[in-house]
């Protein structure tokens, strides 16, 4: 029978996801230098240990394939960069290593294509007009880069100031074999709509929520079908709209 107890504890570790059979976890060390640089492959059903690999990135992300590991440097400045390497998870081999200008998210799988957002080195969503873009990551190479996209606006005042006039915060991501545009006003409503990929423009459905507030990371999440969206209280809600990348 089902207890809901703890059954398990893993310490010092941060959860990268579940690939190739196992749950996997990076060791954050918290000064234990014995554990800094491994990713650990845990057994799903028991949660015991069975390999790990070095792994020296700050963020890593099971896509396409294969594992990618990435580290930003210089943040918030105009030569913020994210160094990417692909890895092979089984021997922990480098295969393609890259550096893109700005902050590369995630890698997620479109189709037969493996593609992620970056958000541009020196840009402040919070006082200036914000732009996102998307990539094509290739084995060792950017492939394709789309232009730049408008996701937030901010006119006339500090964002959520009397005098502030069409303020927007938002951001792009790839989820679920699509490209989505995520954009708040700040004050009541959220949005969230499709980009088109052969355009590069907002197309479709704008979906609305009475919330706002974009957290720090993704503001929305497309799990297995159903769209989750974040408010500015910290809960969840759950969208009812068509998630896939038809």
């Amino acid at each position: 029978m089902a207890t809901g107890k703890n059954t398990l504890d893993v310490p010092d570790v941060e959860l990268v996801g579940s690939a190739l059979g196992y749950v996997w976890v990076r060791d954050t060390g918290f000064g234990k230098a014995t554990q800094i640089g491994r990713l650990r492959k845990l057994d799903p059903a028991t949660g015991r240990e069975k390999g790990s690999i070095a792994f020296q990135m700050d963020r890593a992300s099971f896509a396409c394939g294969t594992l990618w590991g990435m580290s930003t440097t210089d943040i918030d400045t105009a030569t913020e960069s994210t160094s990417v390497v692909r890895i092979d998870p089984a021997s922990g081999a480098v295969s393609g290593r890259f550096t893109v200008p700005g902050r590369l998210e995630g890698p997620h799988d479109v189709g037969s294509e493996c593609w992620a957002s970056v958000t541009p080195g020196g840009s402040n969503p919070d006082f200036a007009d914000y732009a996102d873009h998307f990539v094509r990551l290739g084995d060792a190479a950017i492939e394709d880069t789309s232009p730049r996209i408008a996701a937030g606006i901010v006119r006339g005042g500090d964002p959520g100031s009397s005098d502030s006039d069409g303020v927007w915060e938002g951001r792009v991501e790839v989820q679920a074999g699509a490209f989505w545009l995520a954009r708040d006003d700040l004050g009541s409503t959220a949005t969230l709509q499709r980009i088109d990929p052969s355009t590069w423009q907002p197309s479709g459905p704008i979906w609305v929520w009475a919330h706002s507030g974009l957290p720090q990371g993704s503001p929305f999440a497309l799990i297995d079908g159903s769209a989750w969206a974040f408010d500015d209280t910290g809960g969840l809600v759950r969208l009812d709209f068509p998630t896939g990348g038809a």
